[in-house]
């Protein structure tokens, strides 16, 4: 209900009291991030996620991933006459030190977090599906996400075959991928140019939401344990081993944003040392 109640919101300037409301008062937006993160809370506790959300219509045309990193493989599949990308974790490969069930927890809060964002700059998030992989297995093994299918590749990949130019452009358009996020108290906590995308039109697409958290959530935003991310491109203080918690923050994005922009421009990553 409470993911129906988000979804009619994209769509209607009215709840179901008879009150117009726009987009941009301060009644809509503070009961959507309300709704949004019970919501989160709901589905860390239950280990679920609402029904809606769940795509039956989705086929996987390859036996092996062709592409992934981290955790995740990603597959190409059909969902009815759209290709799409379909992300399932690594579970071969995940050490026996990380709890399964707290990987779960990641890709639930991914799904979530994703699935609300709407802006030309943002990958879309179709749903999730349980069964390709097979209804039996574990919530680790057979859970994944389902998005549009990009031809062109990361950004890191069309910038070495288009040139510094186009690179430019697109990383303006991250900008403004980015400020959305921000807009809506969401950080990122992993931008490099491996998680934005390319879609059809030659837009950016900014994309894993893995370690996106929200900025008014402060238990979700620290963490006890240095790891997760891209060590590049985090902020000095994210590198602070004499802290017992940091926090992910705008900031933080912002840096790694900077790191991107150098890593696009000589088409090498930050720090790189020959």
């Amino acid at each position: 209900m409470l993911h129906q109640i988000l979804d009619s919101f994209k769509t209607s300037s009215k709840i179901y009291i008879e009150l117009p409301l726009s987009v941009d008062s301060p009644f809509y937006i503070g009961f959507t991030r309300s709704t949004h993160r019970l919501l989160l809370k709901l589905s860390e506790v239950s280990g679920q996620l609402p029904g809606s959300l769940f795509i039956s219509e989705l086929t996987c045309e390859e036996t092996y991933a062709g592409r992934g990193g981290g955790f995740a493989d990603v597959f190409t599949g059909m969902m009815g006459q759209r290709k799409v990308a379909i992300k399932r974790l690594r579970t071969h490969i995940i050490p026996k030190s990380h709890d399964p069930g707290k990987l779960v927890q990641i890709l639930l809060r991914e799904v979530l977090i994703w699935r609300q964002l709407s802006h030309r700059f943002i990958l879309p998030c179709f749903g999730v599906n349980c069964e390709l992989f097979g209804s039996s297995a574990s919530a680790s093994q057979s859970l994944c996400i389902v998005s549009p299918w990009m031809d062109h590749g990361t950004l890191s990949d069309y910038v070495s075959e288009g040139g510094l130019t186009a690179g430019g452009l697109k990383l303006r358009r991250v900008a403004d991928g980015l400020k959305y996020l921000h807009d809506e108290n969401i950080i990122h906590g992993d931008l490099c140019a491996r998680n934005v995308l390319i879609d059809n039109k030659l837009r950016p697409q900014i994309t894993d939401f893995g370690l996106a958290v929200f900025d008014y959530a402060t238990k979700g935003a620290f963490t006890t344990q240095h790891s997760g991310g891209s060590v590049r491109w985090m902020a000095p203080e994210l590198h602070d081993y004499h802290l017992n918690t940091y926090r992910r923050c705008c900031e933080t994005d912002v840096f790694a944003y900077g790191c991107t922009c150098y890593e696009v421009s000589p088409s090498c990553p930050p720090l790189y040392l020959e």
